[in-house]
């Protein structure tokens, strides 16, 4: 097969992912992305200060994740992930402290059902709570098990009011738990999309078992990546801005112009871009004109915003992470916890939040000063340490917004032009903007080319 050339744009995960399933099956893939390096999201650096390696954002995977985790077994960094015996998260609440949620190791769904038990167990619940989760508990599974296509048209907020969940609950878990799935807030994310997380959750053992790397994000994901594509006569190509789609006659890309002017050709072709910079890169080429590619216009994303802490002293951390209910920051990492961080510089954390549309015009300063603000509620020792240093996470465009009517704008992997193919979270995977969404569309587009290129 390495008479069949594929060019690949894009070295994110989704790219990343395509390549290596095409490389495994003896395809000449060559991969262009326009930053100096790879990984997307999932990438890693050298912090100035500090000098340590950090991730653009820490992230916590599943059990769940099937195809990340066949993706990591492939390029032999599988041995990064730690997973507990148990589905268990530590939430820390102003008013009552820290509390666990454990769900127990049985099969699916008699895991999940005892989660849904576990959770109307905790302590941060009072009687009425409870009674009101045990009466929205059947609404729950129905539509985990019928999966209405009517709660694509509202909104996770609008279905919570259908079944009364009661503010306790939401404050408690609910509204948490939407944020930190979906990256939306529950008025804005499609009620459709969260109970895709649900129907996720209740198919397998547990809940499925949270999980961390520990180590960064590009030893795990991006450099072992590159070298498996490399070394099956690959090529991954950095600081390459595409600037032209050239379509034919005969409805097909005849070859790329990138910013260098070099143009190259191949007979498949696969994009691998988040929803923006596909948008923009198909304005003025004539592909906008097609409704097939024009709803990826309509697309929206959700900001992701955070601090890296780095303090004289260890926080009383129970957990690698942590979740905050009643503050602005939703979670924290550990990482002298998570992946052994030195603590010569230091002790690392990072705090964040997501669908953070609130804090997204704030400076370092401000959001620094917020985030210590909140650590001291939820971690009262913090008040007696020094900061030695900070670095900002902020990303406007982190993933996309699944507002309701969302599902209608993914794109499957197969276009209108006979040989390009889509990759990304936003395309036909049914899946919030994850990991496993970005691997398992890079998965989906290596098997689209495959039945075109007829490799079997």
């Amino acid at each position: 097969m390495k008479d069949k050339k594929v060019i690949i744009v894009g070295g994110g995960l989704a790219g990343l992912t395509a390549g290596v399933y095409l490389a495994k099956a003896g395809i000449q893939v060559k991969l262009f992305e326009k930053r100096q390096f790879c990984g997307g999201r999932t990438y890693s650096g050298i912090d100035k200060k500090s000098g340590q390696v950090m991730d653009n954002c820490p992230h916590v995977l599943t059990t769940n994740y099937r195809h990340v985790l066949e993706y990591l077994k492939i390029i032999g960094t599988d041995r990064y992930v730690f997973f507990p015996e148990h589905m268990q998260m530590l939430f820390r609440d102003p008013e009552l402290g820290p509390f666990w949620f454990r769900a127990p190791n049985f099969p699916a769904p008699f895991g999940s059902l005892g989660g849904l038990v576990a959770f109307g167990k905790l302590k941060n619940l009072n009687w009425k709570d409870k009674l009101c989760l045990l009466k929205a508990s059947s609404k729950l599974v129905h539509a985990i098990v019928k999966n209405p296509k009517r709660l694509a048209k509202i909104t996770a907020d609008q279905w919570f009011e259908e079944m009364k969940l009661s503010p306790g609950l939401r404050r408690s878990f609910w509204d948490w738990f939407v944020i930190g799935t979906t990256n939306e807030k529950p008025q804005r994310v499609s009620a459709w999309t969260f109970v895709q997380v649900l129907r996720w959750a209740f198919a397998t053992r547990d809940l499925g078992r949270l999980g961390y790397f520990t180590t960064d994000l590009n030893a795990v994901f991006v450099t072992p990546a590159i070298e498996f594509i490399e070394s099956r006569g690959g090529e991954v190509i950095t600081g390459m801005p595409l600037e032209e789609i050239k379509v034919d006659g005969a409805n097909r890309i005849s070859s790329l112009r990138f910013k260098s002017d070099q143009e190259f050709e191949a007979d498949t072709y696969i994009l691998a871009l988040p929803p923006t910079p596909f948008g923009q890169l198909i304005k003025g080429s004539g592909l906008e004109k097609d409704p097939f590619f024009s709803k990826v216009l309509s697309i929206e994303n959700a900001p992701i915003v955070g601090v890296n802490l780095w303090f004289d002293q260890p926080l009383a951390t129970s957990n690698p992470w942590e979740g905050f209910l009643g503050t602005t920051i939703e979670i924290l990492f550990d990482h002298t916890k998570m992946s052994q961080h030195p603590t010569d510089k230091g002790y690392c954390y990072t705090v964040g939040i997501s669908a953070a549309w609130e804090v997204n015009n704030m400076n370092k300063e401000t959001f620094t000063q917020l985030a210590l603000h909140d650590l001291a509620i939820q971690h009262p020792e913090s008040r007696n340490f020094k900061l030695l240093s900070s670095s900002m996470i902020k990303d406007h465009q982190a993933t996309f917004s699944a507002v309701p009517g969302f599902e209608v704008l993914r794109c499957s992997q197969k276009t209108p032009i006979s040989n390009l193919f889509l990759a990304g979270d936003w395309t036909d995977t049914e899946l919030p903007s994850t990991l496993e969404a970005a691997v398992y569309s890079g998965v989906k587009a290596f098997e689209a080319v495959s039945q075109a290129l007829e490799i079997h």
